[in-house]
């Protein structure tokens, strides 16, 4: 039969010699959404490059990644995912859901609109140059947290030093 709650679970078996084991086991239904990170979901409009178009994220491992014009691909064992796809025929710009589907069935999605461009714009709506090396969030606010302590540290050793004489 199908488990549709978790909970514990008594399972018992019986063999041609009408000895009966039970065991109880602990299931755990999976009803939570995988998260899904678009890379630069800062830009609200992305180019689509004489119709073609690119989108890179991170989600769970393994999990179906589809986008409303029919492409898929699924993500790596790190959660990584790149989805190439075209916008329709004659479309100057079109909306497309990106949705993530793990392994129980569960989605999350996110909307992004594609702009159709003849060369492919050179820098993000943020100001970063495009090079292609995106970093996902944690590495970004790792980076900004570290520079923080880093501009903490420097000007708290300046004050340690104020008032002292050599």
């Amino acid at each position: 039969s199908e488990v549709v709650s978790s909970g514990l679970f008594a399972i018992s078996a019986k063999n041609a010699s009408g000895d009966t084991t039970l065991e109880l086991v602990n299931i755990v239904v999976d009803t939570n959404a995988p998260f899904l990170l678009v890379d630069g979901l800062a830009s609200p409009q992305r180019d689509a490059t004489n119709g073609d178009f690119t989108v890179t994220g991170s989600t769970e491992p393994n999990t179906v990644v589809l986008s409303s014009l029919g492409q898929s691909t699924t993500s790596d064992a790190n959660g990584r995912f790149t989805l190439q796809g075209s916008l329709s025929d004659g479309a100057a710009t079109e909306d497309v859901l990106i949705t993530a589907t793990d392994l129980a069935g569960n989605t999350s999605t996110e909307g992004l609109t594609f702009a159709r461009v003849a060369s492919p714009n050179t820098a993000l709506a943020t100001g970063i140059p495009a090079t292609g090396h995106n970093l996902p969030l944690w590495q970004l606010l790792l980076a900004a947290i570290l520079l923080f302590l880093g501009l903490l540290c420097a000007r708290s050793g300046r004050r340690a030093g104020r008032g002292t004489t050599g």
